[in-house]
């Protein structure tokens, strides 16, 4: 996805499902549930919002809708479609072992993504900050964990791991 994709997806305020593939992880597609209150300018904050095991981040990015029109927050849901993110091992564990059973780059971990989605939004111009905020519930909440163990965290202005299981 292209930045100017992005920017273009984000223009109109509401709600968007916009595809998304990681060049790390190309053959497992991911969908970016967003919502941009009316409210929403570049400086007012983003926050990235896991789901959990139900893959259902439409319904969490819903669920953010009150508290980003009261407040003007632009919400992103990086849903991790099951069809291609089959489990655990590769959502909220984080992907980490290759197929060999070695330790994969840790640019290639699930948790990694959160980091290039948010400097996308940068790139596209959908935000002029520079930290973002995260929030992880159920097994979201365990890769929120698992990211702030293991993958450099400097962008997060907060984060938040919610009833991990």
């Amino acid at each position: 996805m292209s930045p100017e994709d992005l920017s273009r997806a984000l223009v109109e305020p509401g709600r968007a499902s916009i595809p998304y593939r990681d060049h790390y992880s190309a053959d497992r597609p991911l969908v970016l549930e967003c919502f941009r209150p009316r409210g929403h300018n570049l400086d007012k904050p983003v926050v990235i919002v896991q789901h959990g095991m139900s893959r259902n981040g439409a319904e969490y990015c819903e669920a953010w809708v009150p508290a980003a029109e009261r407040h003007g927050l632009l919400i992103a849901a990086i849903t991790f479609p099951k069809e291609a993110w089959p489990d655990a091992v590769t959502y909220n564990n984080g992907h980490v072992l290759a197929e060999d059973g070695g330790l994969r780059p840790r640019e290639r971990w699930s948790q990694a993504i959160l980091g290039r989605v948010f400097a996308l939004l940068r790139e596209a111009g959908v935000t002029r900050r520079d930290k973002t905020y995260l929030w992880g519930h159920s097994a979201g909440g365990q890769f929120v964990h698992r990211l702030l163990a293991t993958q450099p965290h400097g962008i997060f202005e907060a984060a938040w791991a919610a009833n991990s299981g």
